[in-house]
């Protein structure tokens, strides 16, 4: 398995610098089978997330807003009120954790 980088700075910085490349890897994927590129994405996020602690981070909720739908909506929802009193109190819970509704 190859080790994967986790300073943030570094991941920034070759993003930038990768940024045609990037750019022509996603007009790639978007001519690509749908459920294809999923099995392929699921595939790669089972290898992976076993090697991030997103505790240590959560860079990915905070940038990307994850979108949540069905169940998983509701799960988080319920979270946010059962936690909610322990959040601090100057920040909107919409502001911690953005659900993006689709």
């Amino acid at each position: 398995m190859v080790p994967l980088e986790t300073d943030l700075s570094k991941i920034s910085y070759w993003a930038q610098k990768r940024e045609d490349q990037n750019y022509r890897f996603r007009t790639f994927l978007k001519g690509q089978s749908e459920s294809k590129t999923d099995r392929l994405v699921h595939a790669i996020n089972n290898e992976v997330k076993n090697q991030i602690d997103c505790t240590q981070c959560g860079n990915c909720c905070k940038v990307l807003r994850p979108s949540v739908k069905g169940k998983r909506l509701i799960h988080f929802q319920r979270l946010i009120r059962y936690h909610g009193k322990n959040l601090s109190k100057n920040i909107p819970q919409k502001k911690i954790l953005k659900l993006h509704f689709i």
